[in-house]
């Protein structure tokens, strides 16, 4: 049971952080084109980006469902995985 909850919250953690790296680098390019074509001047060669208020409103609590969804998917397969082990002998 230890090494199924164990095994749950690797994959948790694992799912969470690969959501969070493809979240935060789409939202960055997002946020930088908004910013750009907000500008005044259509030539604006560089815009400065601060997602960091972003992130902890919105991507942390995405994170944490990205967490419990593959923890839960987790728990399921690893559950699943034992019981047919325990059946096979």
């Amino acid at each position: 049971m230890v090494k199924m909850v164990f095994k749950s919250f690797l994959a948790g953690v694992v799912g969470a952080g690969l959501f969070f790296s493809f979240f935060m680098s789409i939202s960055i390019a997002v946020m930088a084109i908004k910013t750009r074509l907000a500008s005044p001047s259509v030539y604006t060669r560089s815009v400065e980006v601060t997602p960091g208020a972003f992130f902890q409103q919105v991507g942390l609590p995405l994170s944490g469902v990205a967490f419990t969804v593959f923890f839960a998917m987790g728990m399921r397969r690893f559950r699943r995985l034992g019981a047919d082990s325990t059946r096979s002998r």
